[in-house]
């Protein structure tokens, strides 16, 4: 399956580290059924699933890419 996440629906901090090209080290973080980032210092919150599905680990493998239109996730069951 994929999912494409337009930048437009990330989190503000999200918006504007995509914006000056500084969005790095994006991962899931089932916990917070989201897609985080890791800033050096800080990890916050780029992208929420709460409102559409539950991520989980148990059954599936994914990839995340930064496009130039915001990120595409790719999950393999």
């Amino acid at each position: 399956m994929i999912m494409h996440i337009p930048y437009e629906k990330f989190g503000p901090l999200g918006q504007k580290k995509f914006l000056d090209g500084t969005l790095n080290k994006l991962s899931i973080d089932y916990m917070y059924n989201a897609i985080m980032s890791w800033d050096g210092d800080q990890d916050f919150e780029v992208f929420n699933f709460s409102d559409i599905c539950r991520m989980t680990n148990c059954c599936s493998k994914y990839k995340i890419y930064k496009t130039g239109f915001g990120i595409t996730l790719e999950i393999k069951f």
